[in-house]
């Protein structure tokens, strides 16, 4: 396999990873209009630290950095909170 091929097995897989990030932002969007609906507060610290002990075990199995993979959904769960979809 060449250079050019593994640049753009990069490329394709890129692009799901922004594919996947635009659902996760659309679903957590619904996640707030249900909650606003329900008069329920928006932000929910439970489900959060969920999320979190959920992704270290996750990535730990698949030998990835809990470090990296945490500071990446720090990132990502800050930035569906100020999504305006």
């Amino acid at each position: 396999m060449g250079i050019d091929s593994l640049r753009n097995e990069i490329d394709r897989i890129d692009g799901q990873l922004i594919k996947i990030l635009r659902r996760r932002f659309n679903t957590a969007a619904k996640v707030r209009k249900w909650k606003r609906i329900k008069n329920l507060p928006l932000e929910d610290l439970e489900r959060e630290k969920e999320i979190f002990n959920y992704i270290a075990v996750e990535a730990k199995q698949l030998g990835l950095g809990t470090k990296f993979i945490t500071k990446l959904f720090k990132l990502i769960i800050e930035e569906s909170k100020q999504q305006k979809i």
